[in-house]
């Protein structure tokens, strides 16, 4: 599950723990969020085969008023 999460925390950076510590980007607001999400490791098929991908649209409802 290493390197499977796309994290970031309220300082408006990404985080990886990938070598056993936090490794954080640059903020996303003065890089851009591409940019700052290419300096963390993530990896797309660890997160695909843990079932990472949720459709949010399932059993969503509009908000009623």
């Amino acid at each position: 599950m290493t390197g499977s999460y796309a994290m970031g925390e309220r300082a408006g950076r990404f985080f990886d723990n990938t070598m056993g510590a936090h490794t954080y980007s640059r903020p996303i607001l003065e890089v851009g969020i591409h940019k700052a999400f290419s300096q963390v490791s993530f990896d797309l098929e660890t997160f695909q085969a843990r079932g990472g991908e949720y459709d949010w649209r399932v059993g969503s409802q509009p908000a009623s008023r």
